[in-house]
C-alpha cells in the first residue's frame, strides 16, 4: 500500500469514522478490516515511512 493511500484512509476515518473507509476509489482495493489494521499499526507507532 502506498503512503498516500494510508494517509487518505486516516483522513477518511478521522472525518467519517468506520463508514469513511467504505468510500472512495481506493476503497475497492482493500477490505475495511485491512484498512483499520493498517491505521491502527500506523497510529501505534509501529509503522513509519522514511523521508
Amino acid at each position: 500500500m502506498s503512503q498516500s493511500a494510508l494517509k487518505d484512509w486516516i483522513r477518511l476515518y478521522n472525518t467519517l469514522g468506520h463508514e469513511g473507509l467504505r468510500t472512495g476509489s481506493k476503497a475497492s482495493h482493500y477490505w475495511v478490516e485491512t484498512k483499520l489494521a493498517a491505521i491502527n499499526v500506523y497510529l501505534s507507532g509501529q509503522l513509519t515511512y522514511g523521508r
